[in-house]
C-alpha cells in the first residue's frame, strides 16, 4: 500500500516540540493512502500516511490565514526542492519540525535524522524568508498521537498528537505522550549549516 511512496527513514524520538509558527502552507502535498492531497483538503475524519504509524486518522485540523504585505504578512521560508527529500518547494512556518539527515548527527547521537524548526535552516543555500504577495491559509494537522507525516515527496514534517491541544480534560489525561525530540536552537543550527554543499577547492 505504502510502496508509491518509497523508502523510508527513521527519526529521533523524545520530548515535544514549539507549535509556535508551525504549519504548513495550505497547497503543500501530504501523503494519503490513496496518493497526494493537498493540506487545505484534509479535514478530521481523512486518512494520511504517518511515517511510524502506518495509516491514521486527521483528528484536527487548524487553519490560519497568514496576510498579505499590505496587513504586515507574516515571514515564512521557503525550503528547495531535495533539501529534506522534497520533491518541490516546500513553504513552512518558521516553527515548523522538519527532519534533517546529517552525518554530524550520526556522530553526536548514533542516529543520522534529526528533528529541527523550520528557522534553523534560514541561511543555507536556497532558503528564502518569503512574505506572502497575498493571503495565504496554512494548515497545521493534529492526530491522536505525534506524528510525521510525508509532505511533497519524501520530506518529513512533525504534526502535532492530542497531547498539545487537548480537547476535554479526558483528553488530557489519555493523550499520548510526544515521541519526538526537537533539537534546541543552537544544536539546530549546527546540524542545519552541515548541510550546505562544501565549497569547490577548484574554485577561487
Amino acid at each position: 500500500m505504502l510502496d508509491w511512496i518509497g523508502e523510508r527513514v527513521a527519526p529521533r524520538k523524545g520530548r515535544a516540540q514549539s507549535a509556535d509558527a508551525a504549519g504548513l502552507v495550505g497547497t503543500t502535498r501530504i501523503a494519503t493512502p490513496t496518493g497526494w492531497c493537498r493540506a487545505d483538503d484534509l479535514g478530521a475524519g481523512d486518512r494520511v500516511v504517518t511515517f511510524d504509524s502506518g495509516v491514521q486518522t486527521v483528528r484536527s485540523v487548524a487553519r490560519r490565514l497568514v496576510p498579505g504585505p499590505r496587513s504586515g504578512a507574516e515571514a515564512l521560508l521557503r525550503l528547495p526542492a531535495g533539501l529534506i527529500g522534497n520533491a518541490a518547494p516546500l513553504l513552512v512556518g518558521p516553527g515548523q519540525g522538519v527532519m534533517i539527515e546529517s552525518d554530524l548527527a550520526e556522530a553526536a547521537w548514533g542516529d543520522p535524522f534529526a528533528l529541527v524548526p523550520a528557522a534553523s535552516l534560514a541561511g543555507l543555500p536556497g532558503v528564502a524568508e518569503v512574505l506572502p504577495e497575498a493571503p495565504l491559509v496554512v494548515v497545521s494537522l493534529g492526530f491522536e498521537a505525534d506524528e510525521m507525516v510525508f509532505a511533497e515527496g519524501q520530506a518529513l514534517v512533525q504534526c502535532a498528537g492530542a497531547w498539545s491541544q487537548p480537547a476535554t480534560l479526558d483528553d488530557a489525561a489519555t493523550a499520548s505522550p510526544p515521541r519526538y525530540a526537537m533539537l534546541g536552537a543552537g544544536e539546530a543550527r549546527m546540524l542545519a549549516a552541515s548541510l550546505a554543499p562544501s565549497p569547490d577547492p577548484r574554485i577561487g
